[in-house]
């Protein structure tokens, strides 16, 4: 059996009903452990949607899961992340932490939070196996509420891809913003082309210019992630490249990038290719 196709995406105002509906499923158990309805069940989520962000993640085109962040002024607040049941235990969860911390990067933090509560003990044991930290604990309507904190900053391999990964996605969607926000001030950048060096461009000028100019020539390329992985401050992505040219002929080119990070932001992008 093919693997289902998998695709998050943002949450309109007429998913409001179909979030409640995850929601409700997902945190119906725990409603008899806390004598009265988890916060995430009496959410407005039409208001959530308009304010703030959520996204869907649906599993062969049908809603299985969602995640619910909250943008404050120095980090991002999962305030709710739920599965389904029929959808458990196949890894969506971790899917949506995953693109919380992308947003994160795209969004020029480099911090995220969440919290949760103590019963939840599964979750809790999740969030501190993926690098988040407990920070403080408090009552809230007689139980105990456990806030955590993850600095993305911090030279782990999660965190490390995550940010290769925000920047690659915010390049396919042309965010050339959002691409400099992830970049050192002394950014550097060796393309592919000309032979047998390619380009070097240095700093966030030289660099911001080439690729408003790539855009400008490139509208339907897109570049797709097929491996990745970090060691130290170093990231390597195996990547294909696909293209639609004037004739309406598709192509592609496979190549790598080695990324070197710093202080959370990407310092230099080297870039190979086949052939």
């Amino acid at each position: 059996m093919p693997d289902p196709k998998i695709v998050i995406r943002k949450a309109l105002e007429e998913d409001a009903a179909t979030l409640a509906e995850i929601t409700d499923a997902a945190y119906a158990k725990y409603v008899p452990k806390l004598g009265r309805k988890p916060q995430p069940m009496t959410v407005d989520h039409r208001k959530l949607i308009v304010e703030n962000d959520a996204w869907l993640i649906l599993c062969d085109d049908k809603p299985a899961g969602l995640i619910e962040l909250v943008r404050e002024p120095d980090c991002l607040l999962i305030y709710s992340i739920a599965v389904h049941p029929d959808y458990q235990s196949q890894g969506l969860g971790r899917r949506l932490l995953d693109w919380a911390e992308q947003e994160t990067w795209r969004a020029g933090l480099r911090r995220i939070r969440l919290y949760t509560n103590a019963i939840m003990e599964s979750n809790i044991a999740l969030y501190l196996r993926l690098g988040y930290q407990e920070t403080h604990r408090e009552t809230n309507q007689g139980s105990t509420r456990v806030y955590m904190s993850k600095d993305l900053t911090q030279a782990h391999s999660p965190q490390a891809t995550q940010l290769v990964l925000a920047f690659n996605d915010a390049l396919n969607t042309r965010d050339l913003d959002g691409m400099m926000r992830l970049l050192t001030e002394d950014t550097v950048f060796e393309n592919t082309y000309p032979p047998p060096d390619g380009e070097r461009f240095e700093g966030q000028a030289a660099v911001r210019s080439f690729w408003r100019e790539f855009f400008q020539g490139s509208g339907s390329a897109r570049i797709e992630p097929e491996e990745i992985f970090a060691a130290g401050e170093r990231v390597v992505m195996r990547w294909v490249y696909r293209w639609t040219d004037t004739q309406g002929e598709e192509g592609h080119i496979r190549g790598v990038d080695v990324y070197r990070l710093r202080d959370g932001l990407i310092a230099e992008k080297l870039s190979y290719v086949k052939g």
